[in-house]
This record gives structure tokens, C-alpha cells and sequence, in this order.
């Protein structure tokens, strides 16, 4: 009886097998059933389309046609290439005659008209974030003079190798200033320095603003703004919500924990709560007859 049973259950594992065999069988039959049925329907739309384009000319004639498109496109490439010629020959004379030049530092290096040419006095802006090697090139670019221009409390250059010991190179050229490189700079600002000229009135800000610029950051160099703004230009601002008569108000969310992430791949952070809670208060600034959304929200994942 054991054995019986045995050979029994094997007869049974053996049935079981050859149906799921067949299972599979049956849905790979299908499966092929339906892509030959997409391939017929395919094969009866291009053997239609051929039948609308109509007879082939012959090869010969084939050929031939070939042999004029690419005549047309040689006579082309050719009318285009004499008008680059001639828009850079236009680029030029518009910089030679031009008493006044202004290029991004990325456009000086790529336009041949600007970095072939030299310049009475060359203009640096914003020096303070431009990395070493670009500010160079640039100042080459004037037999005269160079005037560079910029807040050395500002953002410096940006370099993704942070690691000064790892990429000493790095460090040197691309994360240093032109004011940390000249010396201006070494901790506190030397405003006695006879190539600075240290600027102090601003006519942008509020005061109230303006003050916390002071408090943090020009105060310590013994050179704090001094304030000449019109108050009429902001008073629309101040009179909207929130805090209506502020003109600085400083909202907190650190209780709500908003927490701050990053793009993969990238850098860039983003914080979700901080993004609706500033939406929602330029839409009341909005609301309440602010002409701007930037006159009075700004937002800010930094502490202070």
C-alpha cells in the first residue's frame, strides 16, 4: 500500500507539471497569436501606403534627384556659412566702433570678436563671486586700466570641490576672491588699503533692513551703510500685510520642522513648508495692496 501510494503521488506531481506546462503553452500561443495579428495589420498599412505613393520612378532617376539634393544643400551650407562670416564681421565692427561693451564673463571667453579684442578699461562686476582665472582672462582684455567692483561680504565663488586639502588647486583658483587674493581682505577688511574705495550710502533699503546688514556683517569692518532711501519708495510695501507699518518682519518655522532637502543630482536645496508659507504671505501682501511680491516676502532657509 505504501508503494502504491508513492508511485500514485508521482503520477499525480508528473499531471500536475504537464498542465502548467500546458498553461504556459496555451498563453505563449496566444501571446504569438496576437503580435502576428499587429504584424499582418502593420504589413496591410505599409503594403497601402506604397500602393498611394504609386509607381517608383526608376533608379536611374532616383539617383539623379539625389544627386540635385545634394547639390541644393552644398549651395546652402555654402549661403549660410557667408552669413555667419558676415554676422561676425558685423559683431566685430559694432565692438571696434562701440565706446561702451558690456558680456557676461562666460560670453568674453566663447566670442572670439570680444576675447580676440583689447579694451581701454575693462569693468569687473559682482567680483566678489567671479573665480580667479576668469577675472584674469578678463583684465588682460584692457591695455589701460582694470576697475573691479563687488562686496566682499557677499557669496563668494562656487566650486563643488570643497575639500581644500583634497583639491588644493581648487581652493587656490576657483573659491578665492580677488579681494582675499589682493590682500583687501584678511579677516577684517583693510578699508585703508589705497586701491579700495570703500562705498557707503545705499538708497535701496529701508533702514530697519539696511541696520541688520550693519549689524551683521559691515559694522565689523568699521564701514556700516549709511541710509538715504526715499521712504516713499517702499511706503506702498510697509502698509501691507502681514505686520502692516513693519518694514521688517521675520517669521519663524523652526517649531513646525521644516525639514530642508536636496536635488539628486545637484546641490540645489528646497524646503517645502518654507515654500507655502512664504506663498501665503505674498498672497496676503498681495490681498492687502502690495503692487509687488517682492516688496515684502522674500524667503530664506538660513539662520541668522
Amino acid at each position: 500500500m505504501h508503494l502504491l501510494g508513492l508511485e500514485f503521488f508521482r503520477q499525480e506531481t508528473v499531471i500536475t507539471k504537464l498542465e502548467a506546462a500546458y498553461q504556459v503553452a496555451q498563453q505563449e500561443r496566444r501571446a504569438a497569436s496576437v503580435a502576428l495579428s499587429e504584424a499582418e495589420h502593420r504589413q496591410a498599412k505599409d503594403r497601402q501606403a506604397l500602393e498611394n505613393l504609386g509607381p517608383l520612378p526608376p533608379l536611374p532617376e532616383l539617383r539623379q534627384q539625389l544627386s540635385e539634393v545634394e547639390k541644393n544643400l552644398k549651395q546652402l551650407d555654402e549661403q549660410l556659412a557667408a552669413i555667419e562670416a558676415r554676422l561676425r564681421e558685423m559683431a566685430a565692427t559694432v565692438i571696434r566702433d562701440a565706446r561702451i561693451v558690456g558680456a557676461t564673463l562666460s560670453r568674453l571667453v566663447l566670442l572670439e570678436e570680444l576675447y580676440r579684442g583689447t579694451f581701454d578699461t575693462v569693468i569687473i562686476d559682482e567680483a566678489s563671486m567671479v573665480p580667479l582665472p576668469n577675472l584674469w582672462f578678463a583684465g588682460s582684455r584692457a591695455h589701460k586700466r582694470v576697475v573691479v567692483t563687488g562686496d566682499f561680504r557677499q557669496l563668494p565663488p562656487i566650486a563643488t570641490a570643497r575639500d581644500a586639502e583634497k583639491y588644493p588647486l581648487a581652493a587656490r583658483w576657483l573659491q578665492t576672491d580677488i579681494f582675499v587674493k589682493a590682500g583687501i581682505v584678511e579677516g577684517r577688511a583693510r578699508l585703508d588699503d589705497p586701491r579700495l574705495c570703500a562705498l557707503k550710502v545705499q538708497y535701496r533699503m529701508h533702514e530697519a533692513i539696511g541696520e541688520v546688514a550693519n549689524m551683521l556683517v559691515y559694522e565689523h569692518d568699521g564701514n556700516p551703510l549709511e541710509h538715504r532711501a526715499d521712504p516713499q519708495n517702499y511706503a506702498h510695501a510697509t502698509a501691507a500685510l502681514p505686520e502692516s507699518g513693519e518694514p521688517l518682519v521675520l517669521c519663524t518655522t523652526s517649531g513646525a520642522n521644516p525639514w530642508c532637502g536636496r536635488l539628486d543630482p545637484g546641490f540645489s536645496r528646497y524646503n517645502i513648508y518654507s515654500a507655502i508659507v512664504c506663498i501665503r504671505l505674498a498672497a496676503r501682501a498681495l490681498a492687502s495692496g502690495a503692487q509687488n511680491v517682492g516688496d515684502r516676502s522674500s524667503p530664506n532657509p538660513y539662520k541668522l
